[in-house]
């Protein structure tokens, strides 16, 4: 009976280890031209879009992860005015359409510049469907301030997606791949919409330090005259 019982828990193990040995962990990561973007009006809001191409398909499945950094290419930065709904999403579209699974994500801005509203890194677990998922940084719904309450500027960001549940098509399982196509961001026209702009320059470590000498130069200067 005993030997039974260890065979038993023996095999729950070895199922469970091979179930969770079934996720796998995928990594996209990509730096984009903002100069390649385009702007559309809908319904108030500015979407730009930058559009993704040459990208890998991913074959995402129930407790898969794919993450990544997004940045932008020639020192460019997005700002975004608050202190309406805006958000900064990245679209892996599935080669299946009208797929619809779960996801869990979290995501967070790089090089921020400004007061952000919500949580930076932002989590959320939220349905996907209409054959995408896609890690958003945002409202996911009801009434929230967006992103800022006054005016944000960041440089790129980073996700991670988690599939939380089947893809299925109404009642059936399906496998797509999922293949990033575009990065988006949206902010109320009003507020001043989507703006490129130029990343804050940050001073270079050896200018740090070129900096910290002279002040320690002048600190020694004062001494002595006292």
């Amino acid at each position: 009976m005993r030997s039974m019982i260890r065979v038993s828990l023996a095999a729950a193990f070895a199922m469970t280890m091979a179930g969770a040995a079934q996720a796998t962990v995928f990594s996209y990561s990509t730096t984009l031209d903002l100069s390649t973007g385009v702007h559309s009006s809908q319904v108030g809001f500015d979407i730009f879009r930058v559009g993704i191409s040459g990208a890998p398909s991913f074959a995402l499945r129930n407790g898969d992860t794919i993450n990544g950094t997004i940045l932008f290419a020639d020192n460019k930065a997005i700002t975004l005015f608050g202190p309406d709904y805006s958000y900064a999403y990245l679209n892996l579209s599935s080669n299946i359409p009208n797929v619809n699974t779960s996801e869990d994500t979290t995501v967070g801005l790089l090089g921020v510049s400004g007061s952000m509203v919500l949580p930076n890194p932002d989590h959320e677990t939220i349905f996907s469907g209409f054959g995408a998922v896609g890690p958003i940084i945002g409202p996911t719904g009801g009434p929230t301030p967006g992103l800022t309450n006054s005016s944000i500027t960041f440089t790129g960001m980073t996700y991670s997606l988690t599939l939380t549940s089947d893809s299925t098509v109404g009642p059936s399982i399906v496998f797509p791949s999922f293949t990033p196509a575009y990065f988006e961001v949206a902010d109320k026209e009003f507020r001043g919409g989507v703006d490129i702009v130029q990343a804050p320059q940050l001073p270079e470590p050896a200018s740090i330090a070129l900096f910290a000498v002279g002040m320690a130069g002048v600190a020694g200067l004062r001494r002595r005259r006292r």
